[in-house]
Parts: C-alpha cells; sequence; structure tokens
C-alpha cells in the first residue's frame, strides 16, 4: 500500500490523492486508516502539503460519497437491493449492509452522515439511505464534507508528526498498531449509538 501511495503521489502529486481517496470511497475495502497516515509521511517529507493532502482527501471522497447517494437516489431501495445481491461481493455492499445503514440513517438523519464519516465499515455505506430518502443534496454535502475534513485532518496530521520522529519502518508499524486499537474503539461507539 506505501508503493502505491508514494506511486500515486509522486506522479500525480494531490490528484494521486484525490483518486486514492476516490477509490478507497467506492471500494470499501481499502482503508483510509492506511492511506491518509501515508499521505502525511508524504507531506512530511515534502512532497505535497499537508494542507493541500487533506483537502484532496475530502475532495477526492466526497465524491465518491455524492456517487454512492447518486446511485442510492436513481436506483431506489428494491432495484438497490437487488444491485447489492446481485454484486454486492464486488462492490462491497451488501443487501445487510444497505438494511443497517438505512436502519442507523433514520435514528440520527443528518448526524448520522456526519458521524458514519468517522467510522469504518460505515463510512460508505450511510450514503445509500442518504440518497434513498432524499436527504437534501447540500445538507448531504456539508456532514460528509464535515466527517471527512476531521477525520482525514486527524490521520494526516498523525501519519505526518509521527513521520517526524519515526522511521518509515517504525511508521509502518505505528499506523498498524493505531488501526488495530482504534476498531475496538469504533465498534465501541457504534454500540453506543445503535443502544439509544
Amino acid at each position: 500500500m506505501d508503493e502505491l501511495v508514494a506511486r500515486a503521489i509522486g506522479q500525480l502529486g494531490y490528484l494521486g490523492v484525490v483518486l486514492l481517496m476516490l477509490l478507497e470511497t467506492l471500494i470499501p475495502p481499502i482503508p483510509s486508516e492506511v492511506i491518509m497516515p501515508l499521505v502525511g509521511l508524504a507531506a512530511a517529507r515534502g512532497e505535497i502539503g499537508i494542507g493541500g493532502a487533506i483537502v484532496a482527501a475530502v475532495v477526492g471522497s466526497t465524491a465518491g460519497a455524492a456517487a454512492w447517494y447518486g446511485v442510492a437516489r436513481a436506483y431506489g431501495r428494491i432495484r438497490l437491493l437487488g444491485l447489492a445481491k446481485r454484486y454486492g461481493k464486488w462492490l462491497g455492499l451488501s443487501p445487510e449492509t444497505i438494511e443497517q445503514a438505512t436502519e442507523w440513517f433514520a435514528r440520527r438523519g443528518g448526524w448520522a452522515v456526519f458521524l458514519a464519516r468517522i467510522l469504518p465499515g460505515v463510512r460508505v455505506y450511510i450514503s445509500v439511505p442518504a440518497g434513498l430518502s432524499h436527504m437534501p443534496f447540500r445538507r448531504f454535502l456539508a456532514f460528509t464534507t464535515a466527517g471527512f475534513a476531521v477525520w482525514y485532518g486527524f490521520l494526516g496530521v498523525a501519519g505526518f508528526a509521527f513521520a517526524s520522529v519515526l522511521k518509515p519502518a517504525t511508521l509502518w508499524m505505528t499506523v498498524l498498531i493505531f488501526v488495530l486499537l482504534i476498531f475496538p474503539v469504533v465498534k465501541f461507539v457504534r454500540h453506543l449509538a445503535s443502544s439509544r
């Protein structure tokens, strides 16, 4: 993954970050928790600016989220569930995931969109119920952009900060430990959110 990020940034600069994060949003198995600290590392090396990198990440992910929103709004619930059943394993989107995200969205509305942008496993899927419910697009974009800015800002700055004190091999271990530690916290937050 670090080679892919390095190549994308080396050849395309900020556009590389936009494309990486667009893919991260369209194809959920690619984790931002790995990409953004590596982007922060590239910024620490002087290859790109950290502020521009965070903006590029937000632009790419917001474009991907808007695409999912548009598909959900255009297809409707029944057709989208059929699409997920048929092609879900390639899209990373199952009918069960759509139902869970829809239920979560129904309880929290717009704030679900903001909070989901910080939670792995829900980040992409929350665009679907927002589109299905015809949430106003400007409101959707506002919550989406704010959530991505908070999360990617945190991850990018963490990678940038660690890069100044750690060697690249150690940074990889730090990123791995960070990702492993954050999942129990995210699970706990999701449990609290679902119990309300």
